[in-house]
């Protein structure tokens, strides 16, 4: 027998939670940006994209945590985060890592 709790978590130029996200939609936002630093890549065909701006990383991470990750990385690992707290599964909480297998499905340029 196989158990699927399943959370969802997301670091998005629109913000972290899906309250947020749906709102900045439901005003008809829209976060895409001309990218000037890719003018320089000559063979990239969009310099589209929505980034990511005054991104802080969570308090709790370390400077030992921070030199080990790059930006992307810090998104993913925070969006796992807030993935397992909405599926009531942090930390203390009758978690059996051994017995985890997430997924993280990342869609991203850089």
């Amino acid at each position: 027998m196989r158990v699927f709790i399943t959370g969802m978590g997301m670091v998005s130029a629109f913000g972290k939670s899906w309250d947020e996200i749906r709102a900045k939609f439901e005003l008809g936002q829209n976060a895409v940006k001309y990218m000037r630093q890719w003018d320089r890549y000559e063979d990239l065909n969009t310099r589209l994209a929505a980034p990511i701006e005054g991104y802080e990383c969570p308090s709790s991470w370390d400077r030992k945590q921070l030199r080990s990750l790059g930006i992307v990385s810090m998104y993913s690992v925070e969006a796992a985060g807030l993935a397992l707290r909405d599926a009531g599964l942090m930390r203390g909480e009758n978690l059996d890592a051994a017995s985890l297998d997430p997924s993280v499905q990342e869609g991203s340029l850089g």
